[in-house]
């Protein structure tokens, strides 16, 4: 299952603390892979490293693989209820 495209811009600490219906098994793999991601240097940080670069680099979509098969269908399921939501197309 691909990642859906907001995982490209959300942190796995994010998407377990802020989607509205993520399960608490869920939420245990997202917090379980933030050891996964990419280190961001402090010379990255030095250089203008904005949040939103930060965000694609330490975002869920980099761990995606490493996550069950039921949480990125949970992750999945979530998105497209956010986006019905807000009247986006899924």
């Amino acid at each position: 299952m691909d990642a859906p495209f907001e995982m490209q811009f959300m942190t796995p600490d994010q998407v377990a603390e802020t989607m509205d219906g993520i399960t608490m098994d869920t939420h245990r793999e997202l917090y379980g892979v933030l050891d996964k991601l990419p280190t961001v240097t402090q010379e990255q940080i030095e250089w203008g490293m904005t949040p939103s670069d930060y965000a694609q680099i330490r975002c869920t979509e980099q761990v995606w693989k490493h996550l069950s098969e039921d949480a990125q269908k949970n992750i999945t399921e979530c998105v497209a209820l956010e986006n019905a939501r807000q009247g986006h197309p899924s």
